[in-house]
């Protein structure tokens, strides 16, 4: 893992506590994938981005994506027990003047 002192203090300054485990993440995949980088500080840069865009704006780590669709699911159940009864009160306007 190639960081500068200055790129870890601007990590730990930026990201806090999940400085070692962005770190580890990568120092893990670079073993494993032989991939490399130019700038192991600007890819745990990207990779935070990444994480916080996928999770709505907050990082909740692995559960980001299963929460955001949880709670799009539970809008879209409340959204239609809000509308259903103005949806049947139009059906039935709508049968009562055999508007097709």
């Amino acid at each position: 893992m190639l960081l500068s002192a200055d790129e870890l203090q601007k990590l730990k300054s930026k990201l806090g506590a999940e400085t070692e485990s962005y770190i580890e993440r990568l120092s893990s995949y670079i073993v494993s994938s032989g991939k490399k980088y130019k700038s192991h500080y600007a890819t745990i840069l990207s990779w935070t981005q990444k994480d916080t865009k996928n999770s709505g704006g907050v990082n909740y780590g692995s559960y980001g994506k299963k929460l955001c669709t949880e709670y799009i699911l539970l809008s879209r159940v409340f959204l239609y027990v809000k509308l259903q009864p103005m949806f049947n009160l139009w059906l039935r306007l709508f049968s009562a003047l055999n508007i097709e």
